[in-house]
This record gives C-alpha cells, structure tokens and sequence, in this order.
C-alpha cells in the first residue's frame, strides 16, 4: 500500500543520499545493491495552476520510436490547480503496447487511484 511504502521511505537513511555512489562507483558494494529492473517508472511533475481542463492528458499507448519507453509502464503526474473544488491529481499513462493490453493498463491506473483514494 502507499502507506507501507511511505513509511519505508522514511527509514532510509540520510533520505538515500550516498546510494548512488555506493550502487553504481563502489565495487564491493554494487553488487550487493543491485536489484531488478524496474518495470514500472514514476515521475511527479509538481503543482501547475489552469484556468481550463487539460484535456490531453490520460492513457496511451506506446511511444515515438525515436523515444523509446525506459520502462514497460510510465506514470507521468500532476497536480492541477485553479478548478472548481480543489487540486486534482493527473496522470498519462504511457505502456509498451506489445507487452500489455490497454484493458490491462486501465486496470492497473484504476487500482492505482483507487489506493490513492
């Protein structure tokens, strides 16, 4: 749940500060901190103000070819503000067509929000 993973965060040392130096120039370390490849990347892109609905953002699928997908799902966010009953969060959901469905994406965004709720 998103409060277990909160509450994972907060015990991480120093906030994570130092991982990269010991997961990708350390040696000794790296190996012990590598792990799978995530399939899933998140990327919050801060609080923006609008006078009007969005509109573009939602679910679709693949990517140019010249900018191929970093992972089989991407989750782009936002929060708009500046609507009528407060600040909404926002999400484009970007997938590799090949590997998913877009009935399987959809699924995943529902229970996604829905842990958010």
């Amino acid at each position: 749940s998103v409060r277990r993973v909160k509450e994972q965060l907060r015990r991480v040392p120093d906030k994570g500060l130092g991982y990269g130096l010991l997961r990708y120039l350390n040696q000794e370390t790296a190996p012990d901190l590598a792990g799978p490849e995530p399939q899933i990347g998140f990327n919050y892109l801060g609080r923006f103000t609008t006078d009007e609905h969005s509109g573009g953002l939602g679910l679709r699928s693949g990517a140019d070819d010249a900018m191929p997908l970093a992972h089989v799902v991407e989750v782009n966010s936002l929060i708009e503000e500046g609507g009528e009953g407060g600040p909404v969060l926002r999400a484009v959901w970007s997938w590799a067509g090949e590997i998913l469905s877009r009935d399987r994406v959809e699924e995943l965004a529902e229970a996604w929000f829905a842990e958010l709720a």
